[in-house]
């Protein structure tokens, strides 16, 4: 048996840079140094619960639990959600992801965070699934096709015909709604979020404008956009979008708003701001009723979507019952990588 050469500790924002090397060797991508800082300790929800594996002062494992406060029934509870589990790989095999997501677990619950959620590759869901979270079922995955010469699929001859015909896929249109992309005025954002605190039984991640302006702010370093639908001169609806580098892949990160028309026209008018700017496809993680019907309505299709995975951390009844998968409604942002 393999003596244990590595010892777990608490990350610090000095690990940073350890960390974001650790990143590209375990996934093969380059993260900026400046967007873990804004991830992990820019977060309005608190700093994060991550602990790393240290082996003689390098960092080999990782296991972060991001504060996330969620909207269980009509109670807020701080929740969080796991992300970015690293391995070295000549660590592997050791037992190090499940202690450290232990570890985590446990020092997360003494602060008060109440329950998690995640949506895991399948090494992390492997692992996590050991330490007594709950697979409850996938979440679904939307994918628009939008300039098919872009994937690299298509025969240069053929790229500009196929382009064309992906412009007749049904794109919702704008229903005579105003169309501006802009970000709207702070009033008229807590209009839609006052509609969006409906009753009922649901798990959501919590929405205000202090999340929203962290979430997509130019920090992340990701260049996102807002999207407005209004009717006269009322916002109808919003949405958010970026560009995902490298693969220049379009994501559809926020959409708020109740009326079916105005959500299609805003999740048209980026349609056509994507294709204007050459991205392949769009994708969009959904649960929401009411935006999977306008995603269908703009020439959406469904695929297989990531599992959601959820831990309960107290003994007391929350507002809703995290282990119900039709009680969840995620969409974009709420997964980190959008």
């Amino acid at each position: 048996m393999s003596i244990r050469k590595w010892s777990i500790r608490e990350a610090t924002e000095q690990d940073i840079p350890a960390l974001c090397e650790l990143f590209h060797t375990v996934f093969g991508v380059r993260r900026e140094e400046q967007h873990n800082r804004w991830k992990f300790y820019g977060n309005p929800d608190g700093p994060p619960t991550t602990f790393v594996a240290d082996h003689d002062g390098r960092l080999v494992g990782q296991c972060a639990l991001w504060p996330t406060r969620l909207r269980l029934g009509m109670s807020v509870v701080m929740g969080a959600q796991a992300l970015d589990g690293m391995t070295h790989p000549d660590y592997r095999g050791q037992g190090m992801f499940r202690d450290l997501a232990e570890k985590g677990m446990e020092v997360a619950a003494g602060r008060g965070i109440e329950a998690l959620y995640g949506l895991p590759n399948e090494f992390s869901l492997s692992v996590l699934l050991k330490a007594d979270w709950a697979n409850i079922g996938p979440i679904p995955r939307w994918v628009r096709i939008l300039n098919p010469s872009q994937t690299g699929r298509i025969p240069a001859f053929l790229g500009p015909l196929s382009d064309l015909v992906a412009g007749f896929i049904p794109n919702g249109g704008s229903h005579g709604l105003r169309i501006d992309f802009q970000r709207p005025a702070d009033a008229e954002i807590e209009v839609l979020l006052a509609e969006w605190r409906k009753p009922g039984k649901l798990c959501r991640v919590e929405r205000d404008l202090a999340r929203l302006n962290w979430r997509f702010d130019p920090g992340s370093q990701a260049s996102y956009e807002w999207v407005c639908a209004r009717s006269n001169q009322s916002l109808a609806a919003l949405a958010v979008w970026r560009v995902s580098p490298p693969s220049g892949t379009a994501m559809l990160c926020e959409l708020l708003g109740e009326e079916p028309e105005a959500l299609q026209a805003v999740v048209s008018g980026i349609i056509g701001r994507s294709r204007a700017a050459h991205c392949a496809t769009m994708h969009a993680i959904s649960s929401l009723p009411q935006a999977n019907l306008a995603l269908r309505k703009c020439g959406f299709i469904l695929r297989p979507g990531p599992p959601l995975i959820v831990r309960k951390l107290t003994v007391k009844t929350l507002g809703a019952n995290i282990h119900q998968h039709d009680a969840w409604q995620i969409f974009g942002a709420d997964v980190d990588t959008f």
